[in-house]
């Protein structure tokens, strides 16, 4: 169960972020080491699975995918700073958390600005995936997709360097189809 995913370097170039599980364990954290091996740093530092994460423009933060459950489905999207301070959870809000059954999250990406992040919330009861922008602090959310105009599966959000977003979308059936 080892392996390292997610090879994302800093800015700058001088430094390297992944994400890795140790040796028969089924927990995977954020790490960062220098581009010359030393400096090894563990900044999730939990014994959960932290995955898909992003690196802010800047350098200066990374939002990802905590999922601390007992079948790892109900990430939710968290925000640190490069040195693993400040952790907290972003994805609070009722908008993405009031389903009981879960809401796992998926895809965070920052703004070209950092002043937001977009991802993506799947409500377990029925399935459907929304792309969602949150401000920061996690106090704005917004569902930028929904069921009846998108479809019901969308994923892989990201930014446009002029701040639009992005999506795939799966739908049951064509824009202006009769079905």
């Amino acid at each position: 169960h080892n392996f390292a995913s997610g090879l994302t370097f800093s800015p700058d170039s001088r430094k390297l972020y992944f994400a890795a599980s140790a040796a028969s364990s089924f927990d995977e954290n954020i790490h960062s080491i220098n581009v010359d091996g030393s400096g090894l740093s563990n900044l999730s530092n939990d014994n959960c699975f932290n995955r898909d994460f992003a690196l802010s423009h800047d350098g200066s933060r990374i939002a990802w995918v905590r999922n601390c459950g007992p079948f790892n489905t109900d990430g939710r999207v968290w925000v640190m700073d490069v040195d693993g301070s400040n952790q907290h959870l972003l994805t609070s809000a009722p908008i993405v958390s009031n389903d009981p059954t879960g809401n796992p999250h998926e895809a965070p990406e920052f703004s070209p600005g950092g002043n937001s992040i977009v991802f993506t919330s799947r409500a377990a009861t029925s399935g459907v995936q929304h792309v969602c922008l949150s401000s920061l602090d996690g106090l704005s959310v917004t569902a930028l997709t929904n069921s009846v105009d998108d479809g019901t599966q969308n994923f892989n959000p990201v930014f446009t360097p002029d701040g639009r977003v992005l999506y795939a979308s799966r739908r049951a059936e064509a824009p202006g189809s009769e079905e």
